[in-house]
């Protein structure tokens, strides 16, 4: 921190570099593989639990009283994207 505090010229940057090349992992755009096949996506759908099916009415419902059970004062649900909250249950 003493030799490289403020790193006014690029021979301080190019010395810099040199010295924490071993220890950074960089990858570079050329050096990524390209000859992998796309990402394949399969959408299974099954059914909601019990409990999901409790939890995703009471998060329609807006229940505050049944969504903080067993909560503490931190962990208050937040409803105000309704939708992202249907997704996590």
């Amino acid at each position: 921190m003493q030799e490289f505090g403020d790193l006014k010229t690029e021979e301080q940057v190019q010395k810099l570099q040199a010295i924490l090349k071993p220890m950074m992992l960089r990858r570079l755009k050329e050096d990524v593989e390209k000859k992998l096949a796309p990402k394949e996506e399969t959408i299974i759908e099954v059914e909601l639990t019990n409990i999901q099916k409790k939890y995703y009415r009471a998060i329609l419902e807006k229940n505050f009283s049944f969504l903080s059970k067993g909560a503490g004062q931190a962990n208050v649900p937040n409803l105000v994207n309704t939708m992202m909250e249907l997704r996590k249950c």
